[in-house]
């Protein structure tokens, strides 16, 4: 599979609406599954393949967290945040959808990320003439 049949299977990894919805909560905070659970109103099944699912593409990343006080409730457990990689995709869909990239500062910090993103990623030439035209619709 060639790098531009990868980006649009990695794209629609984060159309799907229950992976969209976690991207979506793991962009507001790192969480435990069971916080994820909750919030969707999945079973947890569901929850562990799509997260699974996301962190093999590396939208999403987890470390192992243990409770920070000794007689906590709550169990040691993965944790999940979302990537770098993860936070760009899901930003620019927001920003897609909305048809606005936002103030300058925004714009500047989106591009700093997609930056690295595109490092890490090695984003392709047509993937990033995408992205200039979302800038450019603003």
């Amino acid at each position: 599979m060639n790098i531009e049949d990868r980006l649009v299977k990695e794209a629609h990894l984060l159309l799907h609406p229950t992976r969209y919805r976690i991207a979506e909560l793991l962009a507001e905070k790192p969480r435990h599954i069971n916080e994820l659970i909750a919030a969707l109103g999945e079973d947890r099944r569901l929850v562990s393949y799509h997260l699974l699912t996301l962190e093999e593409h590396g939208f999403v990343s987890s470390k192992f967290d243990f409770p920070q006080e000794p007689r906590a409730n709550r169990k040691a457990g993965k944790k999940y945040g979302v990537t770098d990689k993860g936070r760009i995709s899901y930003q620019f869909l927001i920003l897609e959808e909305e048809g606005l990239l936002g103030d300058d500062r925004e714009i500047s910090q989106l591009q700093g990320l997609k930056g690295k993103v595109m490092r890490k990623y090695s984003v392709t030439e047509k993937a990033e003439e995408a992205l200039s035209e979302l800038k450019n619709r603003a």
